[in-house]
């Protein structure tokens, strides 16, 4: 009995040993898993932290194509505006060109104008010359043939008178 008991005690050592082993273990596994668990978590949460990175980054990308996008059109926007500016100017500049030139015709066209009144005034001076001394020359034919006339008469008068006297 005593064997027995020795053995049976061996035994319950043995088996108490092998519990505590087992217990060993399993807390070995328990540990490791739980470092483990902790390790996924933290893996976890540092992935979690490179995707929110990663996602302000590509936010920040966005909003720094926008600003980008805004800037070019209004660079755009204002290049039209001084392309329209200048073309403006160009307009007022032709136009001011165009009545400069409509204001030296004008003048030239009065000039012309001018000269040709005096050209016409000229003429009709000459025209009343040549008229004044053709009426000049009329008149004195005329004086001419009134005098011939008088003397003519003056002679018949004088003729008669003779014939008068003698008859």
């Amino acid at each position: 009995i005593k064997e027995e008991i020795v053995v049976w005690k061996e035994e319950e050592e043995e088996e108490e040993e092998e519990k505590v082993v087992i217990i060993k273990e399993e807390i070995v596994v328990w540990k490791e898993e739980e470092v483990i668990e902790k390790e996924e978590e933290e893996e976890e949460e540092e992935e979690e932290e490179e995707e929110e990175e990663e996602e302000e980054e590509e936010e920040k990308v966005v909003i720094i194509k926008e600003e980008i996008v805004v800037w070019k059109e209004e660079e755009v926007i204002e290049k039209e505006e001084e392309e329209e500016e200048e073309e403006e100017e160009e307009e007022e500049e032709e136009e001011e060109e165009e009545e400069e030139k409509v204001v030296i015709i004008k003048e030239e066209i009065v000039v012309w104008k001018e000269e040709e009144v005096i050209e016409k005034e000229e003429e009709e001076e000459e025209e009343n010359k040549i008229v004044k001394e053709i009426i000049i020359e009329e008149s004195k034919l005329i004086e001419e043939v009134i005098k011939e006339e008088k003397e003519k008469e003056i002679e018949k008068e004088k003729k008669d008178d003779c014939l008068l006297y003698t008859s």
